[in-house]
């Protein structure tokens, strides 16, 4: 074979060999490189929804968390003001108070004074009950059983405070005095 033969030979090979590479890319390799782009853009989505998901998951935890704060707020505001008159409840404050000031609670009468009507809709009205207490003890005593009064989770006002020395000798004291509490009317 001739050397101009050989190169022709060489070269038609070679060409034949480039479009076959050129046909295989075309016909194989082209398609799976469309299908791999594909395949990303899916994946770069579905990795965006997750990230929208878990931003929307954390969001919502930290709206629960605050709502679970709000709830614990709500139940303070019920034991500061109640939405029933609870009654008993009060009396019971009010006697522990008197004992642990070290005052004798000696009479104890409760009276329901008008409803205070709401400015708002949204706002509940407030309603009062008016304690009339007849309480004995000495002046520290008062003192402290003011002071646990305002100390006091539930919202009482001391309206009136009536001082009457027992004896001429004693250091003991009656006291009659009028304790406002507060509860939401409906």
């Amino acid at each position: 074979m001739k050397g101009s033969t050989k190169r022709a030979l060489s070269i038609l090979i070679a060409t034949l060999l480039f479009m076959a590479t050129l046909g295989i890319y075309v016909s194989l390799i082209k398609p799976a490189y469309q299908d791999i782009d594909q395949i990303r853009g899916q994946l770069y989505t579905k990795n965006s929804q997750l990230n929208d998901y878990k931003n929307t998951i954390s969001q919502m935890q930290t709206l629960l968390a605050q709502y679970d704060n709000l709830s614990q707020a709500q139940q303070s505001v019920s034991l500061m003001l109640p939405t029933q008159p609870s009654i008993p409840e009060a009396v019971f404050q009010i006697s522990g108070i008197a004992g642990v000031s070290g005052l004798n609670l000696q009479s104890l009468s409760v009276k329901e004074l008008a409803i205070t009507p709401s400015i708002s809709p949204l706002i509940k009205g407030m309603s009062t009950l008016r304690f009339s207490t007849k309480l004995t003890g000495t002046y520290e005593s008062l003192k402290a059983f003011l002071q646990n009064m305002s100390a006091n989770i539930r919202i009482f006002n001391i309206n009136t405070v009536k001082v009457e020395k027992l004896g001429t000798t004693s250091n003991v004291f009656n006291f009659n005095i009028d304790i406002d509490a507060y509860y939401q009317t409906k």
